[in-house]
């Protein structure tokens, strides 16, 4: 017997944020609200379900330290070619 939610998500899947226009407008505006109001200038931005890294990638190009975890692991390798940290995990 599986402990895992029901809500459990495969890790094969292929839904990917960039190509989304309207989510990748929504976490840049996310991510410069975040920098212009925000003292979090040595921080590690931690992205839990980050899929391509879409959203982390707007911090990552204003030099934060990022980290992303999501358990597809296609879409995590291809998010690592592009020099994004990402980890393939599934948190519960």
């Amino acid at each position: 017997m599986s402990c895992l939610p029901t809500f459990y998500i495969e890790k094969h899947y292929s839904y990917v944020s960039e190509h989304l226009f309207g989510l990748c407008c929504s976490f840049e505006n996310y991510a410069q609200y975040i920098i212009n109001d925000s003292t979090l200038v040595e921080s590690v931005i931690i992205d839990i379900g980050s899929n391509d890294g879409t959203g982390l990638n707007f911090f990552k190009t204003a030099a934060y330290k990022i980290l992303g975890i999501d358990p597809a692991v296609e879409i995590v390798q291809q998010a690592n070619k592009r020099a994004l940290r990402l980890y393939v995990s599934f948190l519960s």
